[in-house]
């Protein structure tokens, strides 16, 4: 899977999640290696498309406050296969965690458009 290093620095990646209607969306999501949950999405997106609230979750935020966060049940592709997950309510941005990129390599060039490559790790 590749991304890319955005304006920002930031190193993105284009997810696709799927709706309850089992049509797909397309995000973008910046890589967090400080969040060690799988997905972080705004509340909106998830409820537009019609992801299962599945409880809460207290999670702790970079400056170390913390926060309770409601988690969804959503489907994204990855690696070319459905995944279900559990996503973390988070409003500010949509961040890809530790958790997802676990068993994984993340390669990044560190420039604005600089490529993002994840790869499983053989």
């Amino acid at each position: 899977m590749t991304g890319h290093v955005n304006k920002n620095l930031e190193a993105v990646l284009a997810l696709s999640i799927f709706g309850a209607d089992g049509v797909a969306s397309e995000i973008t999501a910046v890589m967090d290696t400080g969040y060690s949950g799988f997905l972080a999405l705004p509340a909106a997106l998830l409820i537009s498309l019609g992801c299962k609230l599945s409880g809460s979750a207290q999670l702790t935020l970079a400056d170390g406050s913390e926060i309770n966060s409601d988690v969804y049940e959503a489907t994204i592709l990855w690696e070319g296969h459905p995944l279900k997950l559990q996503v973390d309510v988070l409003e500010a941005e949509s961040l890809v965690g530790m958790a997802l990129l676990k068993g994984h390599d993340l390669q990044i060039r560190a420039e604005v458009n600089g490529p993002v490559t994840i790869t499983p790790i053989q």
